[in-house]
């Protein structure tokens, strides 16, 4: 490449918009293919086909990573209610019923229906424990911080976890 050229490329690294598309068109009637083969057919890729290949990896990893917490666990077969760390009742996920939590914390509700338990009413005033919805799986907990209440699904003879990590 000349010294003209080299200048060139320079220039066309630099210039933005509008204004290069004009440059690179009058450059490349006037160069011939030669240039155009260098500099300007190669259009900028966002992605490069390792980026495309990195993140498609990553999914399928946290996907995967996902499927194999979700396959370990396993239907509950009690709903163990701790108070303060105290050990409030524990109750049969096969038989419907609901549990009026009455604590110097406050209220909750507990319902059990159709092998899964919910929080169906609570006085305290975030009801983050309402919201948390059904469980049923071993390991799955509702909280209730305010009531320092605490929901646990185990099977029989285990333990509640001491802490989970997620």
């Amino acid at each position: 490449l000349g010294e003209t050229e080299l200048v060139d490329a320079l220039v066309l690294r630099n210039l933005r918009g509008a204004g290069a598309l004009c440059y690179n068109h009058h450059r490349k009637q006037e160069r011939g293919d030669r240039f155009s083969e260098l500099f300007m057919d190669h259009k900028p890729s966002f992605f490069k086909k390792a980026d495309i290949f990195l993140a498609i990896a990553l999914l399928l990893l946290g996907f995967g990573s996902l499927a194999l917490l979700r396959s370990g666990q396993k239907d509950g077969a009690f709903a163990r209610v701790t108070v303060d760390g105290s050990l409030y009742g524990t109750y049969r996920l096969d038989e419907d019923r609901t549990v009026d939590i009455e604590t110097s914390y406050g209220r909750n509700v507990l319902r059990i229906e159709g092998g899964k338990a919910f929080m169906q009413e609570a006085d305290c005033p975030n009801h983050d424990c309402v919201e948390k919805g059904a469980i049923a799986k071993t390991g799955q907990i509702i909280l209730c911080l305010p009531h320092k209440l605490a929901v646990t699904i185990v099977n029989e003879g285990e333990e509640a976890p001491d802490a989970i990590s997620y």
